[in-house]
């Protein structure tokens, strides 16, 4: 079990890279990543932030009042092409918060919101309609099959 923010940091770091290594394999998904010549394993930065920092961005990126989960920055399709995605930002009071909901472990959680971050940095983006949203509702669940969670998208998410 994860005890400090700077634990589920490290964990967070190598589950990035273990997602993307899957995502690869994938021939599928691996048309969205950029070439393996370029960079053997993409690489994305992670952050996790406090409702306050996660409200503040929510706001100024999105226009919407509230802490929510994740937020993924896409880098520049120049850096995109030299094997760099973007920033995934997840907010560790609503992560923890969706666990206890959920009733699985934060590090479940934390599983949940790589895989559904690192599908937005790829270009999947569920907000554009139904059609997209079952698509990256498809490899949510094929990414996180080992985890042995159930689908999200079953349990709506509340707004706070």
């Amino acid at each position: 079990m994860v005890k400090s923010k700077a634990q589920l940091e490290s964990l967070a770091e190598r589950r990035i890279v273990a997602v993307l290594k899957k995502a690869q394999a994938m021939s599928a998904l691996k048309k969205k990543l950029p070439p393996k010549k370029l960079s053997k394993t993409p690489v994305v930065h992670f952050s996790l932030v406090s409702e306050a920092q996660m409200k503040k961005l929510n706001r100024a990126w999105r226009k919407k009042n509230y802490p929510t989960d994740v937020l993924s920055f896409s880098a520049h399709e120049v850096f995109y092409r030299q094997g760099y995605l973007g920033e995934l930002v997840i907010c560790l009071p609503v992560l923890k918060k969706q666990a206890r909901e959920q009733g699985h472990t934060p590090e479940c959680e934390l599983d949940v919101l790589l895989v559904h971050g690192v599908l937005h940095l790829m270009g999947f983006d569920h907000e554009l309609g139904p059609k997209q949203a079952k698509l990256m509702q498809k490899w949510e669940n094929t990414l996180l099959k080992d985890s042995g969670l159930i689908s999200r998208a079953k349990t709506p998410r509340k707004k706070p």
